[in-house]
């Protein structure tokens, strides 16, 4: 390898490593648990597509839109596993597991799902996946409706749509939730 190549490939390691922030590491391991919930798999997949990211590195036109772009890299990761045949045990076609994101703060240090109301959490893992995963990405990912439709690979109107359906939805399974809970407290 040449001087420039060794130079080049130092200065996009380095780069890469003043663009990958904490809080940008935290989004992407996120990510990467909600599409490979089992942990191994989600280690292996973050850790591909971070290489990946390294490599492609150039592609990055906007460094202010690197998280977005990192998450993208990292969908279409587990996209190309699943299409190898890979065991990732990602997500159904539908819906999330009951009671698989409902984590403990240990389990989850960083936040997610972990840092919601019990029953906002409950509520969200029985969205459906294309909703779910919206309102993950702009909300707890705190991407834009832009990038969070550049993840998914959809325009950011759609996403605007698929957070508007979720949100009902989530009203609605709240307000089923808190009737319920008034119910049982008078002892109906």
């Amino acid at each position: 390898m040449g001087a420039d190549a060794q130079d080049a490939g130092a200065q996009a390691a380095a780069q890469f490593d003043a663009l990958l922030t904490p809080s940008v590491y935290q989004a992407a391991w996120r990510y990467a648990c909600y599409l490979a919930p089992v942990y191994e798999d989600a280690q292996d997949l973050l850790q591909e597509a971070l290489a990946q990211a390294l490599l492609r590195l150039h592609q990055l036109r906007d460094g202010a839109r690197f998280k977005g772009w990192l998450l993208r890299v990292i969908r279409t990761e587990y996209l190309m596993a699943r299409r190898r045949g890979a065991r990732l045990k990602g997500r159904a076609p539908d819906r999330a597991p009951a009671g698989l994101l409902v984590l403990s703060p240990a389990d989850d240090p960083q936040g997610g799902l972990g840092r919601l109301p019990s029953q906002l959490a409950a509520a969200l893992i029985q969205l459906p996946n294309a909703l779910r995963e919206a309102v993950e990405l702009y909300y707890l990912n705190e991407l834009s409706a832009a990038e969070a439709g550049q993840v998914l690979g959809i325009r950011s109107g759609a996403v605007k749509v698929r957070l508007s359906r979720a949100r009902a939805l989530l009203r609605r399974a709240l307000a089923e939730s808190a009737g319920q809970l008034q119910s049982s407290e008078r002892g109906e």
